[in-house]
């Protein structure tokens, strides 16, 4: 299997059309089933000033180190999400069972095939493990074991049935969240999606951010580079709908999350807002009481 290939798959962002799949998806679910994909997307950065005033902020977020790693990230390694600082998960603050449990397969990847020899053995052919266990890039039997051992731990399941969704599609599926924001996504069985999309304000100014929901009792391993999450001003703040969410303003990226009873929202805009208030005005703009 080529190396482009396992970055796509980690990257969520290519795989096959099937909405007919997504049909009898009820809008709001607990119970979660089995299936895969791992991988990168949104994260964010936020300051010590929310600690105070909301009881959160992205420092807890942060995926907290493990071993050194001699990986080769170019020619001939692969992708190592704690190659850099400031790298924080999506499923949830602190020692939530999701957010502890990605951590934990991302320290085991993280010290896993260190010199690329075993991913360079599968090449183009077949993985071992099956198509789910390489959404979660585990391309090893060995891989896969510590994948299914550490969900079983923490009492979670893996995603199923992913397929391409817009947003008018997630709408129709978990409500009309999204209000005039419109783009393309994906989603999974379980009801974790994740899309791009693109606000528009009132004096024409616009912002692309990715809007990720990702349900509790899943192992989810999405997450991303953020840098020095202390640059960050952050603040709790009310939405129109009424759910209080934690926002972050930084110089090229701001954020906004929303702790939910069943899910963990993470809105990441692409380019900094420079004010409080814009980043408020796109927090309103969208409905997290549905999610």
């Amino acid at each position: 299997m080529e190396m482009d290939s396992y970055r796509q798959v980690f990257s969520q962002l290519h795989t096959t059309v099937d909405e007919g799949k997504l049909a009898d998806v009820p809008k709001r679910r607990r119970g979660l089933r089995p299936w895969v994909i791992a991988a990168a997307a949104i994260i964010l950065a936020l300051g010590v000033s929310a600690a105070a005033v909301f009881g959160h902020s992205v420092q807890e977020l942060e995926v907290r180190e493990g071993p050194e790693s001699n990986r080769v990230i170019n020619g001939g390694g692969r992708w190592d999400p704690l190659a850099g600082k400031g790298f924080i998960s999506l499923q949830g603050y602190a020692d939530s069972p999701e957010k502890t449990a990605m951590e934990e397969w991302m320290r085991f990847i993280h010290t896993y095939d260190t010199d690329g020899e075993m991913l360079a053995a599968v090449g183009n052919g077949p993985t071992g493990p099956g198509e789910k266990y390489a959404l979660y890039f585990a391309y090893t039997q060995e891989m896969a074991d510590a994948l299914d051992a550490i969900a079983e731990k923490y009492g979670l399941t893996l995603h199923s049935g992913f397929s391409e969704a817009s947003t008018d599609r997630l709408s129709e599926l978990f409500g009309d969240f999204a209000g005039e924001n419109r783009g393309a996504g994906y989603t999974y069985d379980d009801g974790t999606f994740q899309f791009d999309g693109r606000y528009a304000f009132s004096d024409g100014e616009e912002v692309d951010y990715q809007f990720r929901r990702s349900m509790k009792g899943v192992l989810d391993a999405v997450g991303l580079n953020v840098g020095d999450t202390g640059l960050y001003e952050q603040w709790e703040y009310k939405t129109k709908c009424g759910v209080p969410v934690l926002l972050a303003l930084g110089e090229y990226k701001s954020l906004v999350f929303a702790d939910l009873e069943d899910c963990f929202i993470a809105v990441n805009v692409l380019s900094g807002l420079k004010t409080p208030g814009r980043l408020e005005e796109l927090a309103d703009s969208f409905d997290f009481s549905v999610l």
